[in-house]
């Protein structure tokens, strides 16, 4: 994977986890207006994929699922903000989306499925 995609995932996530764009971008080299612009980029190609996923999953029944095992307390609630920022982002774009929620074991099961439409 490319060095500039990962930092761009990483910016991605460290946002979604609370960082401000300032706090970004001193820790990535970058200015906050700079940071506000990888966020974006990374955020919509997330999505791009996501939406790709959730096609094919109405066609082939195979759904994106986020697996999130039993793990410390703060880790947990960062995976529940990622789930709710996705939820949030396709629901922005008028996908019309749903979670199945499945516990295990070893952890919880979120998938996400597109509802069928009229």
């Amino acid at each position: 994977m490319n060095a500039n995609v990962q930092r761009d995932e990483r910016m991605l996530r460290d946002h979604i986890g609370g960082a401000s764009l300032r706090d970004l971008g001193d820790r990535f080299g970058l200015s906050h207006e700079g940071a506000r612009q990888v966020v974006v980029r990374a955020s919509r190609k997330h999505i791009d994929r996501l939406e790709l996923d959730l096609m094919a999953g109405a066609k082939t029944g195979d759904w994106p699922t986020l697996l999130v095992p039993h793990q410390h307390q703060e880790d947990w609630q960062l995976m529940l903000r990622y789930l709710q920022w996705v939820l949030d982002q396709l629901r922005g774009r008028d996908v019309p989306v749903t979670v199945t929620t499945t516990n295990t074991p070893s952890g919880t099961a979120f998938q996400l499925r597109q509802e069928e439409t009229a």
